[in-house]
Parts: C-alpha cells; sequence; structure tokens
C-alpha cells in the first residue's frame, strides 16, 4: 500500500497522467470512462507480473523445482551404469570428448528404439528394372533395431548378381568410416578426423538381423520381381 492505494492504483494514477500528454484530446478521465477501464487493468495485470517475477527471483529455482520431491521418503536408489563425463579443470582429455560423444548418441538411439521402434521412417521403395537384373531404391530413413538412423540419400540401381538364390530380401544397414585426414606432429603423418554415416545395401537370404528388409525380390521366368506380399517393418 502506497498513502491508502494499492500499488497497481499507484501505476494506473501514473499511466493516466502520462496519456494527458500524448492525448490531449481525451477529456473524459472520470472512473466510468472505458478508456480509464482499460488503464487500470494494463496496470493490474503490470503489478501482477513484477511480483511474480521478484518472488521467483528471489528464490532458488533448483529448491522451487524440488520443493515436492522433498517431501518424498526415498526406498532405494537404482544406477544403470550409463555414464557422462564430469570434466574437471586441468584434465580435459580425447577420450573424455569421445565418451561425451557416445553418451549423446545412445541417448539419442534408446529414445528412437524404445519410442519410434523399428523399420523404415519414409522413403526406401525398392522397385525392379525393365531388364530383371536390376533393382533401383529409392531416397529414405529408416531405424534399425538398435536405434540407429540408416539415411539414403540418393537413388541407386543396383544388378542382382547372377548366382543370387530365389526368395531374397533387400536390407539397407548403418555403416560409417573414417574420413577427413589431417596432418598431426612434426612428422608429415596425419589421422582421420571424421566419421562419416552412410547406408550400405546388402542382400539376405532371411530377414536381416544387422539392418533393416526393405523388400523380398522373386524370380519369375529368370527376371527378378518385387514380391508384393511382403510388408516391411515400419518405425511409427
Amino acid at each position: 500500500m502506497i498513502g491508502g492505494m494499492n500499488e497497481w492504483q499507484v501505476l494506473a494514477e501514473a499511466l493516466n497522467r502520462t496519456m494527458a500528454s500524448y492525448a490531449p484530446g481525451w477529456t473524459n478521465r472520470n472512473d466510468v470512462d472505458p478508456g480509464i477501464t482499460v488503464l487500470q487493468v494494463i496496470a493490474y495485470l503490470a503489478d501482477g507480473l513484477l511480483v511474480y517475477r521478484q518472488r521467483y527471483d528471489d528464490e532458488d529455482p533448483v529448491s522451487v523445482r524440488t520443493t515436492d520431491l522433498e517431501t518424498h521418503v526415498p526406498l532405494a536408489e537404482s544406477w544403470s551404469g550409463t555414464k557422462r563425463p564430469n570434466y574437471l579443470s586441468g584434465r580435459l582429455r580425447a577420450g573424455d570428448l569421445t565418451e561425451e560423444q557416445n553418451y549423446l548418441l545412445e541417448t539419442h538411439r534408446r529414445h528412437l528404439r524404445t519410442l519410434h521402434g523399428f523399420g523404415i521412417v519414409h522413403g526406401l521403395e525398392v522397385g525392379a528394372g525393365a531388364q530383371g537384373d536390376a533393382i533401383t531404391i529409392e531416397p529414405g530413413l529408416a531405424i534399425d533395431a538398435r536405434g540407429r538412423e540408416v539415411q539414403l540419400n540418393e537413388r541407386l540401381t543396383l544388378l542382382v548378381p547372377k548366382d543370387t538364390a530365389s526368395p531374397v530380401f533387400v536390407a539397407v544397414e548403418y555403416s560409417e568410416r573414417f574420413v577427413d585426414p589431417v596432418p598431426v606432429g612434426q612428422d608429415a603423418t596425419s589421422e582421420l578426423s571424421r566419421i562419416e554415416e552412410g547406408c550400405r545395401v546388402v542382400l539376405a537370404d532371411g530377414p536381416c538381423e544387422s539392418g533393416v528388409a526393405v523388400a523380398r525380390l522373386i524370380k519369375e521366368q529368370d527376371a527378378w520381381r518385387v514380391d508384393p506380399s511382403f510388408a516391411p517393418a515400419r518405425a511409427n
């Protein structure tokens, strides 16, 4: 309270005086005027927001979030075995950065395999060529059983080997390789500085456990055709 008035009322009076300089033609400043009502509402809301922010800033955000938890009685603790680096001043190693990268990768992959499942996300349609000895695979994305993203960025046309037995599954697998050499040390040696992720297309005589089967091929009159009865697994 300030002089018998609430703080929002003081703010409303200040807004009213300010409006006099910006809108000198507005002469009806009684409490029943709609303009005065709008100013009072603005002042009331601004005062409430100010009080809320002041109270939150004065409190420890962590304690605010954990207040309810502190009333619970812990019965047991179970540790997952999943670890991430705790960086210490002056003790940063290349292995620490690799561990953090692996932690983030595994967290992302666990999210994919538990919430989105296994199979094709989009694309990766397979078609048979006109000559019957080749297939085409369209670009697309799949999630394998380990939660890894298997991404094909370009349309591929592949020949099916002549000695392939029918039926046969077409599958895509996650692949990676080391690339981008950089000089290391004074002896002009080099090391590969990046890991590039990719997609490997394989043929398998059964469902591919290491990848995602995207089609099943059958041979009819010496020509390969896509089996329409086969439905590839699809991620959510």
